[in-house]
């Protein structure tokens, strides 16, 4: 699982994130922080509309739970503020955060994996680190606070400096990696867990085809990789084939794959262009979407661009073109970084 130190977004509060793109991004569970972040530290009220925040997000289909270290007492008094006419979250206090044990207790009792929940926190060295380090999609609010109390001030100012100092420099080389690194990466096509795929929502598949699905240069298909195909669309999923390949061996090899399968040659990867068409073609959306590819600088990079979900394999030859066996060894760390 590959670990991120910065959060995946920062926003000013609880309501100005974009819960709609995190719906579209198939997350299932958003897990709030207490203090702070929908209290004001060892106070008793809550920023206005946050009931009915809960309400609209349960109207989504999210489930909610608020995760705190706070001790039961604060929170068994703190949550007759949020109660509706039913009660419509979980609370879960002293979780030690950013120790991961009582957290992974928490998941299993909800019964979802961290990667299909988002953690939204005002603290980075407890709910963002948290989060990160089990993989969940993190949010950094700015704290909520009235900074009456001179203490307050100065976490509230100390947490803005620290977020800012690491952004422009950790920051940056994590921006990096993360544009150069797959979600996932397995042995090869055959591999990857297409089940938790479509559970989690996907339903458009674009695959690379030299080095991913036959060796660089081949003319015909493998009749696995046809097999593969049509259990794929048996399964519900739209499927394409995206390569950099020359246009007029594709149009051969596209007669092969039957119809139903749009594939496009001359692609130039990592440019967005092709994929506006992909997108038209399939109706699918980006945040629907998959790509597969053998190739961190073309493949991987271009579904970063798209926010697609992507997935790394390894190259089924070790035929390559000149260039390409110079991007192989660029590639080989962030190989290595998945690996870890």
């Amino acid at each position: 699982m590959r670990r991120r130190f910065l959060p995946n977004e920062q926003t000013h509060s609880i309501f100005t994130i974009d819960y709609e793109r995190l719906k579209r991004m198939n997350y299932k569970i958003i897990l709030f922080d207490l203090d702070n972040t929908l209290f004001p530290w060892k106070r008793f009220y809550s920023r206005d509309g946050t009931q009915e925040l809960f309400e609209r997000l349960n109207d989504m289909g999210f489930r909610i739970a608020i995760v705190t270290n706070a001790r039961f007492e604060r929170v068994e008094k703190i949550s007759n503020f949020l109660e509706g006419k039913d009660k419509i979250y979980k609370v879960y206090p002293r979780l030690h955060k950013p120790f991961k044990e009582k957290m992974m207790s928490v998941l299993a009792e909800m019964e979802i994996e961290p990667e299909r929940c988002v953690m939204v926190g005002d603290l980075l060295f407890t709910d963002i680190l948290l989060g990160n380090r089990l993989g969940m999609y993190t949010i950094l609010v700015t704290p909520f606070s009235d900074l009456t109390s001179p203490v307050i001030k100065v976490m509230h100012y100390l947490e803005r400096f620290t977020y800012y100092t690491l952004s422009y420099t950790i920051g940056k080389l994590e921006r990096i990696f993360n544009a150069l690194s797959a979600d996932e990466q397995y042995p090869s096509v055959y591999s990857v867990n297409y089940e938790k795929l479509k559970e989690w929502g996907y339903d458009c598949l674009v695959f690379d085809f030299d080095n991913t699905l036959a060796p660089r240069g081949s003319v015909s298909v493998p009749a696995s990789v046809l097999s593969l195909f049509r259990n794929l669309k048996g399964k519900g999923f739209k499927v394409s084939v995206l390569s950099n390949g020359m246009k007029a061996r594709l149009n051969r090899i596209s007669k092969q794959f039957g119809n139903g399968i749009q594939v496009i040659g001359g692609a130039k990867k990592p440019l967005k262009g092709v994929m506006n068409k992909v997108f038209e073609q399939t109706g699918s959306v980006p945040e629907k979407t998959v790509i597969i590819g053998d190739q961190v600088f073309t493949d991987i990079l271009l579904g970063k661009k798209m926010k697609c979900y992507t997935i790394l394999v390894e190259p089924v030859s070790k035929k390559d073109l000149f260039h390409t066996k110079i991007l192989r060894l660029l590639e080989k760390p962030f190989r290595r970084r998945l690996k870890c």
